[in-house]
């Protein structure tokens, strides 16, 4: 799980003088697994604030940055999750802190969320797209077992459900998957690996 760590400061904004200045580390986390309906959660939590007039904290946010849609008065709790966060949006946080006459200070530093949509079997080509518009398998970075990913099949307009790895989509000799492999464009019959120097794959050794 990421933790991104940042400081915030509260300054209170008051008609009588009062030297309040409220700093906090700010823990955003996410959780790394993605529930059914491929929204997200984040936890927010900062440290307690010694100071007696202290009464409460309250969490902004929403997905501009500055422009909060949403805020959730905490009282004294030091944490909180928000849930149901849409996949692939990012999220921007703000804290305030306010004192037992109801005076609130100003908003803190501001935490970013980014919430990437979610690409479990690693093919380029996130979850939510792959079920609702392709039809391919969000768990199975080659669906139709051409040994061509999705993500390249669907990128260069090939057929992500159907074996079309020795088909030849743009007719210059080369089949897609030695496309795939040697890196060049399968519907253009320009584009094609060297015909004078045999393909020679390139391996990184670790020591």
């Amino acid at each position: 799980m990421k933790v991104y760590n940042s400081l915030l400061k509260f300054h209170f904004y008051n008609p009588r003088p009062l030297n309040i200045i409220f700093v906090a580390v700010f823990l955003l986390s996410f959780a790394c697994s993605v529930q059914a309906a491929y929204s997200a959660q984040v936890t927010l939590a900062w440290n307690a604030n010694t100071d007696p007039n202290i009464a409460g904290y309250k969490i902004y946010y929403g997905t501009s940055s500055r422009n909060y849609d949403v805020s959730v008065d905490l009282g004294n709790f030091t944490s909180c999750t928000i849930s149901d966060m849409e996949e692939g949006k990012t999220y921007y946080f703000a804290a305030t802190a306010y004192d037992i006459q109801g005076n609130e200070s100003s908003f803190s530093e501001e935490v970013v969320f980014p919430n990437p949509q979610t690409d479990s079997d690693g093919d380029g080509i996130p979850d939510d797209d792959e079920i609702d518009i392709y039809g391919t398998d969000p768990q199975k970075a080659d669906t139709d077992s051409d040994g061509i990913p999705d993500g390249w099949e669907i990128h260069n307009s090939l057929d992500a459900l159907v074996k079309d790895g020795f088909k030849d989509a743009d007719g210059d000799g080369f089949n897609n998957l030695t496309e795939y492999q040697r890196g060049t464009d399968p519907n253009d019959s320009n584009s094609h690996p060297s015909r004078s120097m045999p393909w020679i794959p390139l391996l990184l050794l670790g020591d």
